[in-house]
């Protein structure tokens, strides 16, 4: 296989394309454009455990080909083996850590803290599978190519990728001739995993190229192994959030334009607390002037149809372990559902502001702005998350916090909906624990005489 990388002096990634596996659509992957005359290509992320030393990565790759080719999003069970297959949409800093000691999820001695399965790990990798159909046209794999990119500011994630004739098909790269009938499932069909890349194929199973950011690499090499380990999560955070695409393009032998095209993405945030402020829009208050013309529905709140203009509603925020749980926080993270059907345009938004007030002096100061239109995701009709890292610190014992939230409508036929909304600190100076209550004193000993 062709492919080049980009190098980074002090966050350098290990990337994996030759022996790799994985699978499962971004929060659905964000879609791809539609493939002609039959063609698809459909991509699904899902972490793997890394294939440069884990010793179950065969097995992982067993059930990603076999959740790829039959549109299992989950095999195995991941709390009791490595090679359990689940596509993902989501990671936290923990979740794509290599190592050249063992580890697992960011956790030195993986045996002891997951279990005797996990002992001989070396971290995990997240991988870009894909299924690609020839839709009733032959196909090669030496004729894919891929483009892997991050959204941080030095794009660390950078990989491109070409298979070409010198490259094999093998058991994590699967093709399926369906034989003289042409119909898969026939009797007469035929698997391929081994042999030049350029044998002609109907359906091509790949458990896709891979990628993660080594301890070595993050430049995080003293100290113990989870010392290591905890440096680069730490690493992952300093770039968070962002995202990771991976797009396949299938062409023909010519290698003019593609046939079709295929991408996914997955989002890395920090990862949820247990007991994060979060509120359903349809639970919200609604101003007094928008009654008659909003509507409540599931974790929802809209413009009822055939009406235009603007709706107003309010959130309380009240204070919760994962929303307090810094002194100060440093960073927290605010996310929110929403759909803008015209994206950046103008005639509908979904605009939310959180406020504070000092509970003695008041005020009313905007400290987070959301605003649909420049959030780079809508323009569909499908749902968005959207996650900002604010620097806020919440301190409920000297102020209150509230949302306002507008969405408007300009076209009846056209969706502004607000959904949920989470909120959580994550980063800073740990609380202090409290100190715990005495124990009662024993009752005193009933008067006696001696």
């Amino acid at each position: 296989m062709q492919h080049k990388t980009r190098t980074k002096r002090k966050y350098c990634l290990t990337v994996l394309v030759a022996f790799s596996l994985a699978s499962i659509p971004f929060n659905s992957p964000r879609p791809a454009k539609a493939a002609p005359l039959g063609f698809s290509v459909d991509v699904f992320p899902a972490p793997a455990p890394d294939a440069l030393g884990s010793p179950s990565f065969s097995g992982w790759g067993a059930n990603a080909i076999n959740g790829l080719e039959n549109g299992i999003s989950s095999i195995g069970n991941p709390s009791t083996t490595p090679t359990a297959y689940f596509q993902k949409t989501t990671l936290n800093g923990r979740d794509n850590i290599i190592s050249t000691f063992n580890s697992w999820k960011g956790l030195a001695n993986p045996g002891t803290t997951f279990g005797p399965a996990f002992a001989n790990e070396f971290g995990n990798r997240l991988h870009f599978g894909v299924h690609i159909l020839g839709g009733g046209v032959k196909i090669r794999l030496s004729n894919i190519d891929f483009h892997m990119s991050s959204t941080d500011p030095g794009n660390t994630f950078a990989f491109d990728g070409s298979f070409t004739p010198a490259d094999v098909y093998s058991p994590v790269r699967v093709g399926v001739d369906y034989g003289p009938d042409g119909v898969k499932g026939g009797g007469d069909d035929v698997r391929i995993t081994s042999g030049p890349a350029d044998q002609l194929v109907d359906e091509i199973i790949y458990v896709g190229a891979g990628n993660a950011i080594s301890t070595d690499s993050a430049g995080c090499t003293s100290g113990s192994d989870q010392n290591k380990l905890d440096c680069t999560k730490t690493f992952y955070e300093s770039l968070m959030p962002f995202s990771v695409s991976t797009t396949y393009l299938l062409f023909d032998d010519t290698r003019g334009e593609p046939l079709a095209t295929g991408a996914a993405t997955v989002d890395f945030v920090p990862p949820v607390p247990q007991s994060p402020w979060t509120s359903a829009s349809s639970a919200a208050t609604v101003d007094e002037d928008s009654l008659a013309k909003i509507e409540l529905n599931d974790f929802v709140a809209r413009l009822k149809t055939g009406q235009t203009g603007t709706v107003t509603l309010r959130y309380n925020i009240t204070a919760t372990r994962g929303i307090a749980a810094f002194c100060p926080a440093s960073q927290s993270v605010v996310r929110v559902r929403f759909r803008d059907s015209d994206g950046s345009g103008t005639d509908e938004q979904v605009l939310f502001t959180i406020h504070q007030t000092d509970v003695v002096s008041g005020g009313n100061i905007i400290i987070f702005s959301f605003d649909s239109n420049a959030s780079g995701l809508g323009g569909d009709v499908v749902f968005h998350t959207a996650i900002g890292m604010p620097t806020l610190d919440f301190d409920f014992a000297h102020n209150v916090y509230w949302i306002e939230a507008q969405v408007t409508r300009n076209n009846a036929a056209a969706f502004a909906d607000i959904g949920s909304i989470d909120i959580w600190e994550s980063a800073g100076t740990p609380c202090p624990t409290a100190a715990p209550t005495p124990a009662p004193l024993p009752p005193a000993d009933p008067a006696r005489k001696n």
